[in-house]
């Protein structure tokens, strides 16, 4: 049975569940499933990523090309 043809029967199947503890389980369980397959998507950053961004965050540092506290809550405050 291909994909397509499973999600088909799942959903014919998932239809005639007339429990709400069944369905919130399943729910669930596809959450999860969803959450860790996102998460396995994500890379982690390697170690010359790492490197190349604090030296340029160390670089705007020095020409005071970061904000201040102040500025970092008025501009997340402005996103409300």
């Amino acid at each position: 049975m291909d994909l397509e043809a499973k999600k088909l029967h799942f959903i014919e199947e998932f239809l005639k569940i007339n429990d709400v503890k069944i369905i919130d389980k399943l729910e669930k369980v596809i959450n999860i499933s969803f959450n860790k397959t996102s998460k396995k998507t994500e890379t982690p950053m390697s170690l010359e990523e790492f490197t190349k961004t604090i030296d340029i965050s160390h670089k705007q540092h020095l020409n005071d090309e970061t904000l201040t506290e102040e500025e970092v809550d008025t501009l997340i405050d402005s996103w409300k």
